[in-house]
């Protein structure tokens, strides 16, 4: 029953936002959602987009910088789940976090259920608009627990202010949702289709971070 509540709470949030009223007018141009992370080692920034494997100093407490940009002249909807990151980390939980930016975050457990962001393994980033440039920034202290690599399971989305889509599930027509992996049809498609309990099908990229040596 919790888990189903949570869902349905997670669900309704998605609908609130993604099926307000467009406003300005349809333009056909959208946000372009670009995340990075900023892995801190051995005195080192090491700035990671898409995929990738690499090795890095890899101590027990690893300091992360999470970075949601939009890299395009059209801003994104206004409103709480606007834009945000979703990370899913194997061989690491959150120990603690600190938001630039980002307005809210949340832990997700087993079975899909909201907890809280410290000790979770997976966790959303929340931001209520990112306008044209403009960036959102979390930093992350991990525990890490792995005996090998560490690996990071990671996308972004902003949803655009204007354009709107048709959701073959819903059958309404929504926020048009770009996404980071880029939004494609039929496996990462820009809507919100698998909003609630199916909302890990989307497209992910995915970085190992690998001991040194």
């Amino acid at each position: 029953m919790i888990l189903l509540t949570a869902l349905l709470v997670i669900l309704l949030a998605y609908r609130v936002v993604l099926l307000s009223p467009p406003s300005p007018e349809a333009d056909g141009v959208h946000p372009r959602p670009l995340v990075k992370l900023l892995v801190r080692h051995d005195g080192e920034v090491l700035a990671i987009s898409g995929n990738g494997s690499y090795e890095v100093g890899l101590p027990r407490e690893l300091d992360l910088t999470v970075r949601l940009s939009n890299e395009a002249d059209e801003p994104g909807l206004r409103g709480e789940l606007a834009a945000g990151i979703l990370l899913r980390f194997e061989g690491a939980r959150i120990r603690s976090y600190e938001l630039r930016g980002f307005r809210s975050a949340i832990g997700i457990g087993e079975g899909a259920t909201i907890i809280d962001p410290v000790n979770a393994t997976m966790v959303e980033l929340f931001s209520d608009r990112l306008g044209a440039w403009q960036s959102a920034e979390a930093e992350l202290r991990l525990s890490v627990e792995a005996e090998g690599c560490l690996t990071i399971h990671y996308r972004g989305w902003i949803t655009d202010e204007d354009d709107m889509v048709h959701n073959p599930v819903s059958g309404s027509e929504e926020h048009y949702i770009a996404r980071y992996p880029p939004e494609r049809y039929p496996d990462n498609p820009p809507d919100s289709r698998w909003a609630g309990e199916e909302f890990q099908r989307y497209r992910v990229y995915v970085v190992e971070l690998c001991p040194s040596g």
